[in-house]
């Protein structure tokens, strides 16, 4: 809980103690503790919405290590991404839906609750959730909402990243229409806008303009990033970035045995793993070596091996070269027998490979593939 929290729910009790004193008369100074007492309430379910979050994410095996209530609600923190989109769905979705559910509850108690203070804060809790869990259904990050609309590119196009960038501008669209939210009011309602409108505006909507750029940041940089470091990585997420842009894979859990490690060898793409505290070594734009042969990575190389590194490439490219110009060459042993070569396939890249190499069809096809990178059975 951030010190923010205890911000706004002071802001609530001073908001909702005239309220108080109208369904309590002679309350005096204790219609401010009414008010604090509504705003623990009310942020206790916002803590529910962040518990269903968590609760979804360890569903699908994700690790969570915080659940942070702040000024604009909460946050959940969860140590890894969703593999799938029906992942990214589900556990975004479940927030609003948690909130929504409360709101409903609350909804259908205003009819047995006693009028007074308990009917204000039933009320309070009803239409408050309900305007969460509605407001965190906006199509933008970092909303739920936006979310739910990046898992449903993702599920459309096949592509995280395009998912990611179509969510991010929703939020920057929603950001633009908070700010102007306080003139909207004064054109539909005929309510003129104090400052407290404009000051409130103001703070969500950089909110969400901060949140959703953020997202457009990141996944821009997903997608330049020469060497990709993670904590843990499936094959399906490795699929997800440019092959012809990513030099190389860093793992801090997975072995050269692992799917991922699998798939970049397959991909042409050198691979080291269980490098525990990586993430925590390195900083973006730090020099490494990543040596897919040996399984060693070296961070921040001097100069002299910096030189041994490219001396190495450059022999292994000299050779591929040599491969090359026999592509065309028949497969013919000195005793005049004809050899079909065939190549090893188990993604569509390989294809590509085929035709580069000159394979006459495919000889071995790896199925484990299929399995790897699909959401569902093949």
């Amino acid at each position: 809980m951030t010190s923010s929290w205890f911000l706004v729910a002071g802001l609530i009790a001073i908001v909702m103690a005239p309220h108080a004193e109208a369904v309590h008369p002679g309350l005096g100074p204790w219609k401010y503790v009414a008010g604090f007492a509504f705003a623990v309430v009310l942020y206790l379910s916002v803590l529910l919405h962040e518990a269903s979050h968590a609760y979804m994410a360890r569903h699908y095996g994700f690790p969570v290590s915080t659940i942070t209530l702040h000024f604009l609600g909460g946050v959940t923190a969860i140590e890894a991404e969703a593999k799938k989109p029906r992942q990214e769905f589900w556990i975004a979705v479940v927030g609003p839906l948690t909130s929504i559910a409360v709101g409903l509850v609350a909804l259908g108690l205003r009819s047995v609750v006693p009028d007074g203070l308990l009917l204000m804060v039933v009320e309070g809790l009803a239409f408050g959730n309900l305007f969460i869990g509605a407001l965190n259904l906006v199509p933008g990050l970092p909303l739920d909402g936006g979310r739910v609309l990046k898992s449903a590119v993702w599920q459309l196009t096949g592509s995280l990243h395009r998912g990611t960038v179509v969510a991010a501008w929703g939020g920057r669209v929603t950001a633009v229409a908070v700010l102007l939210w306080p003139l909207a009011q004064q054109a539909i309602w005929g309510t003129e806008p104090d400052v407290f409108d404009f000051v409130l505006a103001f703070i969500i909507g950089f909110f969400l303009w901060n949140g959703a750029t953020a997202s457009l940041q990141a996944a821009k940089i997903r997608r330049r990033l020469p060497v990709l470091v993670a904590r843990n990585l499936g094959p399906a997420d490795l699929l997800e970035y440019p092959r012809d842009r990513l030099r190389g894979l860093l793992i801090e859990e997975g072995s050269a045995a692992s799917h991922a490690a699998i798939v970049a060898r397959a991909l042409g793409i050198p691979c080291v793993g269980r490098l525990l505290g990586i993430r925590d070594r390195l900083s973006e734009g730090d020099q490494v070596i990543v040596d897919g042969e040996t399984g060693e990575a070296h961070l921040r190389p001097r100069p002299d091996m910096l030189d041994s590194a490219r001396s190495r490439m450059a022999v292994r490219n000299q050779r591929q070269a040599e491969f090359a110009k026999l592509r065309d060459v028949p497969a013919v042993t000195v005793d005049g027998q004809r050899i079909t070569l065939l190549t090893n396939a188990g993604l569509a890249v390989d294809l590509e490979n085929m035709v580069e190499t000159g394979a006459e069809g495919i000889g071995l096809f790896r199925t484990e593939f299929q399995f790897m990178v699909a959401e569902e059975l093949p």
